[in-house]
């Protein structure tokens, strides 16, 4: 069984947060993404925490059979207007089939964490 899991703080004004699917813990889910830099957005947000003496939470948005399902968690909670810090809209990397979020999208994670300048990346059309 797969957990669905969002990664957020509860301190931060704007709802800005990380969607997964791990079939580890969450305790080891949360340790990789403490380490991990693969994602700037996601590592320049927790490298702010961290500087603020916070850790992000993570918690259980549901035990799912099937991977697809955290496209429907990261669908619904942009549409609640969380800002995202996923690359993909389904939460698959790029090179595993994953369908990258728009420039809009990138615009807003920019806009969420206040940075003056453009990283990057592949966007959709």
């Amino acid at each position: 069984m797969t957990t669905v899991y969002l990664l957020h703080d509860m301190m931060q004004p704007i709802k800005i947060g990380y969607v997964g699917a791990t079939d580890k813990t969450l305790h080891q889910r949360l340790y990789y993404h403490l380490h991990d830099k693969q994602n700037f957005y996601k590592a320049l947000w927790l490298n702010y925490l961290k500087q603020q003496g916070r850790c992000p939470i993570i918690h259980s948005l549901g035990k799912e059979s099937a991977e697809n399902n955290e496209a429907v968690y990261i669908h619904s909670l942009r549409s609640q207007g969380w800002v995202l810090l996923n690359l993909t809209h389904n939460g698959c990397s790029v090179s595993d089939g994953g369908k990258p979020i728009a420039r809009h999208d990138i615009e807003s994670i920019r806009h969420a964490l206040g940075l003056p300048f453009t990283h990057p990346l592949p966007f959709a059309a």
